[in-house]
């Protein structure tokens, strides 16, 4: 018997609510000088480094934070992607001094005065700017960093485009398993539209010590792909989709010891599309359409094959840029060998790395990596979830599709 597409089993969950508040300062003021000293030092930055670090240091007595230039900060958010332990695609930083914009384009919010209606309109555009039709850009957009008082802004959803996920009393789950906890949450705060097998979620975020609250994503700005295979038109009977765009948004960036909350995207690697598929029961169908038995100790194997033949083609069919795990590791590799020439260790999450890159080359080369440094700066951070468990809601309040 084979599992349906688009329901996974997992675990019952209780429904989450809010916190009532964000979090205080993540460093301490000395700690804080202590990294901006080390960062503003810096040779690859322009001027009198002693004279700006000095500067710094007393901006920080007097106010209990400091400001970086527009160029220290793109500097760092390079220097962040470069270091971040779990993108195979990092090797794009190797030329940061001359990327072109086209490369990697910056959204600065950090100078302004942020509103709920402001971060909530930046999400479309985020969406808009870098899905840019299929042709994606590697992007990053920087919110206000957080100050003496602590966290400014955080965004609850993991990613901007996520699907539901509701725990049906069976023990199956109607849409993503992953995400059932983060859609309780958002139950939690109002939204209350019916769930069908994959329906796009709402982002939550808290701006300082304000209640949380959630914004619709605009339609129009969400790319999603139809999968289909070239040789099997079942694959498109079944009526899956993907979205376009992974754009990381529950993360931080650590600069100098100033904590900036980030939006970062880059496209797809086919292995990381197969890992979300696995948890619809995809491949459980895919064996059974193609006669595959599954007690057969190579069966996944077999279908993999499938399931990754179905996301290229149906990322190329659309026009959408996506890489496939070989290409990934082979950039991935020059870039390592390209830090070790220069001197400088690389830092790796191996298991991500593997998963993305999916050759057995990859496993051995993973060996040279250092493990992440959870204390990196500059590096991008991810934030834990943010709310606490609570009360489940009425059943009245979790509205499936029939």
């Amino acid at each position: 018997m084979t599992t349906c597409p688009h329901t996974g089993l997992a675990p019952a969950v209780e429904v989450r609510s809010p916190r009532t508040e964000v979090s205080g300062p993540l460093f301490a003021k000395a700690e804080i000088a202590r990294r901006a000293a080390r960062f503003l030092a810096d040779s690859a930055l322009p001027g009198d480094r002693q004279a700006r670090v000095a500067a710094a240091v007393r901006e920080l007595e007097a106010t209990g934070t400091y400001r970086l230039t527009d160029e220290e900060l793109l500097h760092g958010l390079k220097q962040a992607w470069r270091n971040e332990p779990r993108c195979i695609r990092r090797g794009t930083f190797q030329s940061l001094e001359r990327i072109e914009p086209e490369d990697l384009a910056l959204i600065d919010l950090s100078r302004a005065k942020l509103t709920a209606s402001q971060v909530a309109s930046s999400f479309g555009h985020y969406l808009r700017y870098a899905t840019n039709g299929g042709k994606l850009r590697p992007m990053v957009m920087v919110f206000p960093p957080d100050g003496p008082d602590g966290a400014r802004l955080r965004i609850w959803n993991d990613q901007l485009i996520r699907y539901a996920g509701h725990a049906l009393p069976d023990g199956t789950v109607l849409g993503d398993p992953k995400h059932v906890e983060l859609t309780a949450a958002l139950r939690g705060l109002g939204w209350g539209a019916r769930i069908g097998r994959q329906t796009i979620l709402p982002v939550a975020f808290q701006l300082a010590s304000a209640e949380p609250g959630w914004t619709e994503l605009p339609a129009e700005d969400i790319l999603e792909v139809p999968l289909i295979h070239p040789n099997l038109p079942w694959v498109a009977e079944l009526g899956m989709v993907w979205h376009a765009l992974p754009a990381i948004s529950r993360m931080i960036a650590v600069i100098g010891g100033l904590v900036y909350p980030v939006i970062f995207s880059g496209w797809y690697v086919a292995s990381e599309i197969l890992e979300n598929l696995h948890r619809y029961g995809v491949l459980d169908v895919f064996a059974d359409r193609l006669g595959i038995d599954t007690r057969d100790r190579f069966w996944v194997n077999r279908v993999e094959v499938v399931a990754l033949e179905t996301i290229m083609a149906s990322y190329r069919a659309a026009g959408v840029m996506i890489e496939d795990g070989r290409s990934a590791d082979s950039n991935h590799h020059r870039f390592v060998q390209r830090e070790h020439a220069a001197g400088r260790p690389v830092r790796g999450d191996k298991s991500k790395l593997v998963l993305a890159g999916s050759t057995t080359d990859m496993h051995t080369r993973a060996a040279s990596l250092l493990p992440p440094d959870p204390e990196a700066d500059p590096g991008f951070h991810y934030l834990p979830d943010a709310w606490e468990i609570a009360d489940a809601l009425p059943e009245s309040q979790a509205a499936v599709e029939p």
